[in-house]
């Protein structure tokens, strides 16, 4: 050791150790005060990923990255998120979003707990500011492929203006944000990013051109987004936001997201159900994983009928069919009310003919009190209906009173997904080896090929 306060160990025991420590923040934070060696070795995991709360972070940050340049090319992933006294708001989303950390590790950037704004908590005037505060630092993250939105009220110019200066972005999560209303929107909004009903609806004058400051940075390459995670926010009664839906119709204008190849969406209303038609549709033909969670209420039941969502829920199949192109499709449905559940799941299977389709998840039948004592007995019905539709029953007997050992499964061609090399379902009721029994008796056809896959979890 050279000194006291500045011990000197080998430079693969200095990496070693601060390798153990990369996913517990404070024992790193602690192991990178003993000595300059492994302070500098922590870097690249202090600053790998980043949450930023309040406008004072982002000052912080600043100030920071002009002292420490180098210390922008450790960022990997970013998040924007408020406070959580800053959301009011009930969250809609029930349960946790898959692949997608929401916990991030905050570097030491800390700010003073008093007179604080929060970041895109009001009005489009603080988002502007924001932006502006924001595009100050960004660019500085040459190596960020990952920016997650949560709780966040932004335009969706800013919104733009951020993404595009970072260049090596490849996931963007927007977790129950809200949208700038229009009357307010439009007044710094360029019309590029904007088409579809908003354009048919509304018309606005650009004399003065659009605000400089805030589209400064939209001049860079644009990055190529692979991936894209969207949870709408439902919109509060008595207030000038837009639905949420209008997310989404900014996405179906947006010109950033036609390289997405894994496509996530939280749908909670019928709205948001139609404008995920939409997005889908401009979308299908780059994406190869589609992740649906839908998650309507109980009170939703007598709005949300067949024939009014049946037509959204056909097309989505459709539209898959028609591109050929989806290798893996997720179908999640924790709606309150368990015929909701299957509503979607079935329609969507029904319709659904897709060749390059290789894995299919299904996540019906989460347990809730509307449930009966054994869930998978109250679903025998509608499990036989997806059997049918996915022709997991659909043998023929060799004689009359031919036995289950003489029936022949249909060939995989003859399929409608006949890429299919693995079906999982997902229960999270009791009795466990009866769901089971009950599941490989129903999807008989899927066993013979060896593609049922059974997961059973706690809910």
């Amino acid at each position: 050791m050279s000194g006291f306060n500045d011990p000197r160990f080998p430079p693969e025991l200095d990496s070693s150790i601060i390798s153990y420590l990369a996913d517990d923040p404070a024992s790193l934070r602690n192991c990178s005060l003993v000595c300059h060696a492994l302070l500098t070795a922590s870097r690249q995991f202090k600053f790998e990923e980043v949450t930023l709360k309040y406008q004072d972070d982002v000052v912080r940050l600043r100030e920071v990255l002009l002292a420490s340049p180098e210390l922008g090319q450790h960022v990997r992933s970013v998040k924007i998120s408020p406070p959580a006294q800053y959301v009011t708001r009930p969250k809609t989303l029930a349960f946790k979003m898959p692949e997608f950390r929401s916990d991030l590790i905050t570097t030491h950037v800390r700010s003073h707990p008093r007179g604080k704004v929060a970041l895109y908590s009001v009005g489009p005037e603080m988002s502007r500011k924001s932006t502006q505060l924001l595009l100050d630092v960004v660019p500085s993250f040459k190596s960020a492929v990952k920016l997650s939105l949560s709780a966040c009220h932004i335009s969706g110019h800013d919104l733009a203006a951020i993404i595009s200066t970072m260049d090596r972005l490849e996931e963007v999560a927007l977790l129950q944000c809200e949208v700038i209303p229009v009357t307010e929107l439009f007044t710094h909004l360029d019309s590029s990013f904007w088409i579809g009903p908003y354009r048919q609806m509304y018309s606005w004058s650009h004399q003065d051109g659009p605000n400089t400051e805030s589209t400064s940075a939209t001049t860079s390459t644009s990055p190529v987004i692979r991936r894209l995670v969207v949870s709408p926010s439902l919109p509060i009664v008595g207030t000038r936001l837009l639905g949420s839906d209008a997310v989404l119709d900014y996405l179906i204008a947006g010109n950033l997201w036609h390289n997405v190849q894994s496509l996530v969406l939280i749908i909670p209303d019928k709205p948001t159900l139609r404008a995920a038609e939409r997005l889908i549709r401009e979308l299908a033909h780059s994406v190869l994983k589609l992740h649906l969670a839908f998650n309507f209420n109980q009170g939703a039941f007598d709005e949300i009928r067949l024939e009014e969502t049946g037509s959204w829920l056909n097309q989505i199949a459709k539209t898959i069919s028609k591109e050929n192109r989806l290798q893996e499709l997720i179908l999640v449905d924790v709606s309150t009310s368990p015929r909701l559940r299957w509503l979607t799941v079935i329609e969507i299977l029904r319709h659904l003919s897709c060749s390059s389709l290789e894995h299919l998840h299904v996540e019906p039948s989460r347990e809730t009190d509307d449930d009966d004592e054994e869930p998978f007995a109250f679903h025998a019905g509608y499990h036989g209906i997806l059997a049918e539709i996915l022709g997991a029953t659909n043998v023929s007997p060799t004689s009359e009173y031919g036995s289950r050992g003489d029936f022949r499964v249909r060939e995989p061609e003859n399929w409608k997904l006949p890429g299919l090399k693995r079906v999982d379902f997902v229960y999270y009721g009791q009795c466990v080896d009866e769901w089971k029994g009950f599941m490989a008796e129903t999807y008989f056809g899927l066993e013979r090929r060896g593609v049922l896959g059974l997961v059973a979890a706690n809910a």
